[in-house]
């Protein structure tokens, strides 16, 4: 669907699980034919792309499965372009109504979560929306100079 929305961009993905990969090859085999799709076995932990390589990077329902989610957030900072984008589109249910047993699962369970843990791993402009009721949308940015950013922090 990605590389529908960019005809003249590339689009990379990465799972740590061999059986996805192998699906997601299936499903994009035309598209990795053209050149235009990269499906690669790796982890958050250390991603496989240089620094500054991405515009954007989406994380749909998977970052309850990083293992480390401070360290994994600033790795995709890492691989993000200056001004580029983080989307986060995961689950964010009443943690204490019926679905409370997502409690144990999830990593960050509310918006101020996802803004602080943004914030902390070195985003601004952080956003979020969870006016989809379960659903949590993420937005942030990587700065535009990232030393500067780091400078800020530190005189805090």
């Amino acid at each position: 669907m990605l590389a529908e929305l960019v005809p003249d961009g590339h689009v990379c993905g990465v799972d740590h699980s061999l059986d996805m990969v192998e699906l997601a090859k299936r499903v994009n085999k035309a598209h990795i034919r053209s050149g235009r799709v990269k499906i690669r076995q790796g982890s958050v932990l250390s991603l496989p792309y240089a620094d500054d390589a991405f515009d954007v990077v989406t994380a749909l329902e998977t970052i309850q499965f990083w293992p480390d989610i401070n360290e994994d957030l600033k790795e995709v900072n890492r691989v993000l372009k200056p001004q580029g984008e983080l989307l986060i589109v995961n689950r964010c249910p009443d943690l204490e109504g019926r679905a409370s047993s997502w409690a144990d699962v999830l990593q960050i369970r509310s918006s101020d979560e996802y803004r602080e843990r943004l914030s902390g791993a070195g985003y601004v402009d952080v956003s979020t929306d969870t006016t989809k009721h379960g659903w949590i949308l993420a937005v942030a940015k990587k700065p535009q100079d990232m030393h500067a950013r780091n400078d800020h922090h530190m005189g805090l």
